[in-house]
């Protein structure tokens, strides 16, 4: 038999069940007629009154507060609860990783996701230190002191990796902005600004490799990879292009006068790609894909003084066939990125070791230095600045590049070079001392 028994707030009904006695509590609105029940029932009459009076605490707090328009009948106000520990529950890598997810789903090309994750792998999600703590804070308590400390944590702990900080920040940025357009978050707490690697630590090169040190570098570099090598350091082709070309795009013409001469077709965009390291099955290959810019599709010419070599190459080493990949390892296997970099490092060792021979120890040092830190992507730097310095203008200079930006080209790839600031200082000095006389 059923028993009521009343309190100043609701009620308590105890009822006999097949499990025994059980306890229904359940009250009415102040001021209205809507009963409320928590939906089950109760073991003993302590905990059926415990949720009465946390009940009547809730509505006075809504009262007192003025909030009581917010208030939500008990069911709701669980399952909203309940929605919110789990919200709790995710971790910035969590989101993260829904993150990468979506983007996947949605827009990304595999390439894309595969150097996403890495960069955020290696600088938030797999990364010792005070760096590595964002990654598991929960993501609705993340304040923004929370991603200052790790935008400094990952300089402190990375200074010679501008390239990867600031990728990794561009996206973390990123998936906490996609975060709070699926209310995860009420607003992004990341303002981040990119950094730039102090001089020695990293640093954007201000300096150039002379012309002098390309020679020694393709000299010392080994003959199979040698013309690759040329079209990055000198002619600006990107390391995904060079990777990419078949053999009917290095195309040979001669003109009436018997001069002969070669171009690197990159104009078609049905058939020309670039190639990128992808993990495919567990293992690394290079797969091929579009260009990186719609104006990345050009035809490059090859200057006449790199002519002999790109025929030898062409001859020796290039794979048969129109559709034969230019670039292949001894063993005819596409060659990896890295193992070019591994390529090119070791030139750079045997370059710097000749140019600084015989020279003062200070002067060896620097050239060591200059030459040492010889990267593919130099080239582009190196041609746009020579082209920009023989009068071309940055439109005309970032067409042969493959990026017609011209503030692109003027902030990320021009450098003047050490003979032209001279030859600039000079002039003015001149014209100085004529308007003294």
């Amino acid at each position: 038999m059923a028993r009521n028994d009343r309190r100043d707030w609701g009620e308590v009904q105890r009822r006999k069940t097949a499990k025994g006695w059980r306890y229904y509590p359940r009250y009415r609105l102040p001021g209205t007629d809507r009963r409320f029940t928590p939906g089950v029932a109760f073991e003993t009459r302590g905990a059926a009154d415990g949720w009465l009076k946390a009940e009547r605490e809730r509505w006075e707090d809504a009262v007192a507060t003025g909030t009581i328009a917010q208030w939500l009948p008990p069911r709701e106000f669980r399952a909203a609860a309940v929605v919110e520990r789990e919200r709790a529950a995710v971790t910035v890598a969590d989101m993260i990783g829904r993150w990468i997810a979506y983007k996947a789903a949605t827009s990304w090309e595999e390439s894309t996701r595969q150097t996403v994750e890495r960069q955020l792998t290696l600088r938030v999600l797999d990364v010792d230190g005070d760096a590595g703590r964002f990654a598991t804070l929960p993501l609705v308590d993340v304040k923004r002191r929370d991603a200052n400390e790790w935008w400094s944590a990952v300089w402190a702990q990375f200074p010679d990796t501008a390239a990867t900080n600031n990728a990794a920040k561009k996206h973390v940025t990123a998936a906490f902005r996609w975060a709070a357009r699926e209310e995860l978050i009420p607003a992004s707490p990341v303002d981040l600004e990119s950094r730039r690697a102090k001089v020695g630590q990293g640093a954007t090169r201000s300096d150039l490799p002379t012309i002098a040190d390309i020679r020694m570098i393709l000299a010392a570099t080994p003959e199979r990879y040698r013309f690759p090598t040329a079209l990055a350091l000198v002619h600006g082709l990107r390391t995904q292009e060079v990777l990419g070309l078949r053999r009917w795009q290095v195309k040979c013409s001669v003109d009436a006068d018997g001069a002969v001469s070669w171009v690197v077709d990159l104009s078609d965009r049905e058939r020309v790609r670039a190639a990128v390291r992808l993990m495919v099955d567990g293992k690394q290959q290079m797969v091929d894909k579009g260009l990186k810019t719609e104006d990345s599709y050009r035809v490059v010419p090859v200057f006449p003084e790199f002519n002999e070599m790109c025929e030898r190459h062409m001859r020796l080493y290039a794979a048969p066939g129109a559709d034969g990949v230019v670039v292949v390892t001894r063993n005819g296997t596409r060659l990896l990125d890295t193992g070019w970099n591994t390529t090119l490092s070791r030139a750079a060792g045997r370059a710097a070791d000749a140019l600084a021979e015989g020279l003062p120890e200070g002067e060896a040092a620097v050239v060591r230095k200059r030459v040492t830190d010889v990267r593919k992507h130099d080239g582009r730097r190196f041609v746009a600045t020579e082209l920009l310095e023989a009068g071309m203008t940055p439109v005309a200079a970032g067409a042969f590049i493959g990026d017609r930006n011209a503030a692109v080209i003027q902030e990320h790839y021009l450098r003047q070079t050490a003979e032209r600031t001279a030859e600039g200082l000079a002039r003015v000095a001149e014209r100085l001392r004529g308007s003294g006389e």
